[in-house]
């Protein structure tokens, strides 16, 4: 989503012209380092649409507010968190 918005806005591009691949790579740092590279289809990055741009916006958040140690709710409410299980 942030390249193809790169794409449209700083670039003047299409960005519905291009053909995106989606993969994520995990780095082990807690003693192996072994590195795994995960390919992600389209659908599975379109089906979860919702909770990515919920993530980004929370990540905005603490961007704009430097608090990064706790979440949201813990500085906006009484410093409780709800566990969701």
């Amino acid at each position: 989503m942030a390249v193809r918005w790169y794409l449209a806005n700083e670039c003047g591009e299409d960005p519905y012209a291009w053909e995106f691949e989606y993969y994520i790579i995990g780095i082990d740092t807690t003693g192996t380092y072994e590195i795994r590279v995960f390919k992600i289809d389209e659908y599975m990055v379109q089906s979860r649409y919702e909770i990515i741009l919920n993530a980004l916006d929370r990540i905005a958040w603490h961007q704009q507010n430097d608090k990064w140690d706790h979440s949201i709710e813990y500085y906006s409410g009484d410093g409780s968190e709800t566990l969701n299980l």
